[in-house]
């Protein structure tokens, strides 16, 4: 079945109630774009995540190769060509006169040293472990122009990776996130409140096209009712991440994306050490239900983290819905003296995509409920999110499913099989060889080869591990409020809002 899922971030613009800034003339001179949630820092090393590339991404960042989300084709950006020089060094040509926020020229030196920097565990860049992992050992300045990133084995989709890393300065100490980020995007940053709003304003001396509008307000409310109450009030141009009882109005546009929400499961942890008990876990969840009550049918029951659409998507695996063998795996763990009865928290985001409050995770403990779990809900904000996503098995946190959103935009399974489930991956769970081998061999590869590789990741995962569990393929609706504004929704804009590609009417 074809997947029409839309997942996105929605979008709300805040000013003064009445309308959109505009000059004298009545041209429209600024933007308001409402963010569903708290941006995890305002360092360029964590854009591309989905509570940060809705405003950083392609407006404060750029990256070297940039994706045509309509054709999946790799394009040109701030690197004009690349080319892999061996099996383990890609080489990019840079695009010349193109200058930061701050008037410092864009270089070999100053990539090299973004990408490194993006490389240091002890930062705790989203991008290392969600895009670029520990096979990417350097990047090397060949000369002013030119740029060489190396790799401990080969990785024949670096490029596509590197669409997702946003070129920045760091500001200040360089083991230290810096909060103005400094990029050759369209726009500059200006002002962060937390809680409140960030504001950018468009780049003068841009390399390429300029934006229409020289300023954007990007209010942060994290209920989904409140962006919706905006949107009809009047006070926001659009509105993202717009819940599904919103889902049908005025403006509302409800669109395809490649995102997937799932649980992690603490699988070293008693009584999830105990393989049946993930399997239970797994089956006591109504995916149908889940998708029609939480999502107003705007989704699908998902069987792997990825969209069907992706490189490496395993056809033959299944996560049915079987109450009754739940029960039975449970009642045999009991009877071997496992623990089953033991409490454990669902953790979920405050604000979930999608979600109203805490109606993702609170629907999952009741599906859990049905076949005699003892769960409950676990409500995180943003930076303790983080660290609870970082925590894989941690005792001190006790015994936990914890529920993410997945978006691969990219489109090939690698990044996310690696970055859930790779040995050295932040967030995964666990590190089992033969897993990690498969997934050496499929970097190595390209093809269908390639593809049947990352299929047998997946059923590897599923017979064998029981760590990550699918639940939907995420769907999404965003309301354009403002009559005056035009915007097109496509695969990403769950994960970033290019600003030059809204207009006005």
């Amino acid at each position: 079945m074809p997947v029409t899922v839309a997942v996105g971030c929605v979008l709300a613009m805040v000013g003064c109630a009445g309308g959109t800034s505009a000059s004298t003339s009545g041209e429209m001179t600024s933007l308001r774009v409402a963010l569903g949630y708290e941006p995890m820092s305002m360092d360029l090393c964590d854009a591309s995540s989905a509570r940060n590339g809705m405003f950083m991404t392609e407006n404060i960042g750029e990256p070297l190769v940039d994706v045509n989300f309509k054709t999946t084709e790799l394009e040109p950006k701030l690197a004009t060509s690349w080319k892999q020089v061996d099996p383990n060094t890609w080489q990019f040509e840079l695009r010349q006169g193109v200058t930061f926020h701050n008037g410092a020229p864009l270089n070999a030196k100053a990539v090299a040293d973004w990408v490194n920097r993006i490389l240091d565990p002890k930062l705790g860049c989203w991008l290392y472990g969600s895009v670029l992992d520990d096979n990417v050992k350097e990047a090397v300045a060949v000369d002013d122009d030119t740029v060489n990133i190396t790799t401990a084995s080969p990785d024949m989709i670096l490029p596509q990776r590197l669409a997702f890393v946003m070129i920045g300065l760091a500001d200040g100490d360089q083991g230290k996130k810096t909060q103005k980020p400094i990029g050759t995007g369209p726009y500059k940053f200006v002002s962060y409140q937390p809680g409140a709003e960030v504001k950018v304003e468009r780049f003068e001396k841009y390399w390429g096209k300029a934006p229409q509008f020289r300023q954007v307000t990007y209010p942060i409310r994290v209920e989904s009712s409140v962006r919706s109450a905006m949107s009809a009030a009047g006070e926001v141009d659009i509105a993202t991440m717009i819940a599904n009882q919103d889902a049908k109005a005025k403006g509302a546009v409800n669109f395809t994306v490649g995102e997937t929400i799932y649980f992690r499961i603490d699988v070293n942890l008693p009584p999830f050490n105990d393989i049946r008990v993930r399997r239970a876990l797994s089956l006591a969840i109504d995916r149908a239900t889940f998708v029609k009550n939480v999502y107003g049918g705007l989704g699908e029951p998902a069987n792997a983290i990825v969209v069907p659409t992706t490189v490496g998507y395993p056809d033959d695996v299944t996560y049915p819905y079987d109450p009754a063998q739940a029960k039975a795996l449970l009642d045999e763990a009991r009877r071997d003296g496992v623990n089953v009865g033991a409490p454990f928290k669902v953790v979920g985001w405050a604000g979930m995509r999608g979600s109203n409050g805490s109606e993702v995770p609170d629907t999952i403990v009741a599906m859990l409920k049905e076949v005699g779990f003892n769960a409950t809900t676990q409500l995180l904000e943003t930076e303790s999110m983080r660290n609870r996503l970082g925590s894989a098995n941690d005792p001190k946190f006790g015994p936990a499913v914890v529920l993410n959103a997945h978006g691969n935009s990219l489109g090939d399974a690698l990044v996310s099989l690696r970055g859930k489930l790779g040995c050295k991956a932040p967030q995964s769970p666990v590190c089992d060889d033969q897993l990690d081998a498969l997934l050496k061999q499929a970097a190595e590869t390209a093809g269908d080869h390639r593809a049947d590789l990352l299929a047998q990741a997946f059923r590897y995962e599923h017979d064998k591990l029981v760590a990550l569990v699918p639940v939907a393929h995420m769907a999404d609706t965003m309301i354009i409020t403002n009559d005056r504004v035009s915007y097109t929704p496509n695969l990403a804009s769950s994960e970033r809002l290019d600003i030059s590609e809204v207009s006005a009417k």
